[in-house]
């Protein structure tokens, strides 16, 4: 009797042994399944903090353009909020469009800085011979009027028009600034 308990008792045993075998594979399956997934979502989780860098370096970026932006449009604005100061016949006469240049402000002993600035152009044009008038309120360099006939010509030619024309131009700006000049000066007119 003694040996048929220990036969028994030898294939519980077994059995019991064979049932945690399983049990313990399977959770070390399960174990490997877990590291496997946790490696992915750490280098997941890096990706992630990596892309969120790049966006908020982004976002940083945007929000200092737009600033600039606004800033820019403010000065625009303030620059063009000037209709009231144009004399009547201006306003009513003349075409307009606004245009930027560049001028030199003086910051130190010998030392300079450049900004730019939103004037406004306004042009007529009427029969007559051929010549171009300007006026401006900031100082500008002499290329503006080697701009302006090359730009009446130009029209002139595109229009095929056999008429002479003047033009008058008369460029605005809300105080006298020191414009630098150039062959660019008058590519708002052509």
């Amino acid at each position: 009797m003694r040996l048929e308990v220990l036969k028994v008792a030898f294939l519980v045993s077994v059995v019991l042994n064979a049932f945690l075998g399983t049990i313990i594979f399977y959770q070390y399956v399960e174990l490997a399944k877990l590291r496997l997934l946790s490696e992915e979502l750490a280098e997941k989780v890096n990706d992630l903090l990596q892309r969120n860098a790049e966006l908020e370096k982004r976002l940083q970026s945007l929000l200092e353009e737009n600033n600039y932006l606004k800033h820019s449009l403010a000065r625009l604005l303030n620059t063009t909020a000037t209709e009231g100061k144009v004399p009547a016949n201006l306003a009513k006469d003349y075409d307009w469009i606004p245009i930027v240049g560049v001028y030199i402000v003086r910051v130190g002993f010998l030392k300079y800085v450049t900004e730019g600035v939103v004037m406004k152009i306004y042009v007529k044009v009427v029969p007559g011979t051929g010549k171009v008038f300007i006026s401006t309120t900031p100082r500008i360099g002499i290329d503006l009027q080697s701009s302006a006939v090359t730009a009446l010509k130009v029209a002139l030619n595109l229009t095929n028009s056999k008429v002479k024309y003047d033009c008058f131009i008369v460029v605005q700006a809300d105080k006298t600034i020191h414009v630098i000049d150039g062959p660019s000066a008058g590519a708002a007119l052509t």
